[in-house]
């Protein structure tokens, strides 16, 4: 995902599109989902969705998305290889 200069100095460009904004709450809310961003970390990536295009908001979600499956992925993972608990016989 490229961020060009003119978004960063000129991020008044706003589309107020019914589009946009339903992006923009599918965005906002897979940001609150995710489990690996730490409450800054998702402040950050609120605030970068406002100078986002349509089209790069779409890949920041996927991206959010993706990493958020891997880290469930892999917890799942860990889950399975952790040793049961032996059970001791009742005389």
């Amino acid at each position: 995902m490229r961020i060009t200069t003119h978004q960063i100095t000129n991020p008044g460009i706003y589309d107020a599109s019914d589009r946009r904004k339903k992006e923009m709450t599918k965005y906002k809310k897979a940001i609150k989902r995710s489990k690996f961003l730490t409450k800054k970390e998702k402040r950050h990536w609120e605030l970068l969705g406002h100078i986002l295009t349509t089209n790069q908001i779409l890949e920041a979600q996927r991206i959010i998305l993706d990493e958020d499956l891997k880290h469930f992925k892999t917890k799942q993972a860990l889950e399975r290889a952790k040793p049961k608990p032996i059970k001791e016989e009742e005389e």
